[in-house]
């Protein structure tokens, strides 16, 4: 049993938000274009092109819940169509950007893959195998995995508002500036309809409860992206640069009912940025 699920008012805010979502998707695939050519910052490219690849990485995660529970609702899997399709195209027009951006600097241009991405072709195979291990432990643990599975898709959501936000503040020009918040736009909905939907999902009490805690403490950013030192150190930069963004995740994590937790910074020589910690 789900926590809220009966709320009338909160399945026809759900409701109103998808419809809304869908009917207003972003199509804009035009090629970015400057008045003038911009000047290169390697430092801003090398974040934008990192913040990019997180987008990419949508489809490993929606192949995970397509063989979980999650598929059986009809209105998650509507949204995380729009979802997935919605952030490659964000990935897409990061990628243009950060290109602006990186003119002649050669090392960022070969961390950011121009050729075969080897790694991403071993972790491709080792998805695929994982795949088989994920559909039988998921569907064995049964609707809970629902709200495990929104719950990640809104703590990184969350952690990448922060990440465009810092983002605005560094743009070089108004062009990139009216892009980057165009990109916000699209995600403050997106993570207005997950935290509905957890809303509705988040078991009440018992084992699932504690099923999606303990997914929350799991939970380490960046996860999947397969991104190199530059594009994680432009990544951490972005996140502690504002020393108050790992408050605001914090609040936001700790209003959904899960008990006390805090957002930790971990050290730089980690791959991975943050991790969730419970409050004890």
């Amino acid at each position: 049993m789900t926590g809220a699920i009966d709320s009338d008012d909160a399945v026809r805010a759900l409701d109103a938000r998808l419809r809304a979502h869908a009917a207003a998707a972003d199509e804009i695939h035009d090629p970015i274009e400057f008045a003038t050519a911009p000047a290169a910052s390697p430092q801003f490219a090398a974040a934008v092109r990192g913040v990019a690849r997180l987008e990419r990485c949508t489809i490993p995660r929606l192949r995970r819940m397509l063989v979980s529970p999650t598929h059986l609702d009809a209105r998650l899997t509507a949204f995380f169509s729009t979802w997935a399709y919605e952030r490659y195209w964000i990935a897409d027009r990061l990628d243009q950007l950060g290109a602006a951006y990186a003119a002649g600097d050669t090392a960022a241009a070969a961390e950011s893959g121009g050729g075969v991405d080897r790694a991403a072709v071993r972790r491709d195979r080792r998805e695929r195998v994982w795949l088989l291990g994920t559909a039988i432990t998921t569907n064995l643990v049964g609707t809970p995995m629902v709200a495990v599975h929104v719950l990640q898709c809104l703590v990184d959501e969350w952690v990448l508002d922060e990440v465009y936000s810092a983002l605005a503040g560094e743009v070089p020009d108004a062009r990139s500036a009216e892009l980057i918040e165009d990109i916000r736009r699209v995600k403050a909905e997106h993570a207005e309809i997950l935290r509905l939907a957890f809303t509705l999902r988040r078991p009440a009490q018992g084992a699932g409860l504690r099923l999606v805690g303990a997914a929350l403490r799991r939970i380490s950013w960046p996860a999947e992206a397969g991104l190199g030192p530059m594009h994680i150190g432009a990544l951490r930069r972005l996140v502690a640069g504002d020393t108050a963004s790992l408050s605001r995740i914090t609040e936001r994590i700790n209003a959904l009912g899960l008990g006390e937790h805090r957002v930790a910074l971990l050290a730089p020589r980690r791959s991975t940025v943050l991790r969730i910690r419970r409050v004890k």
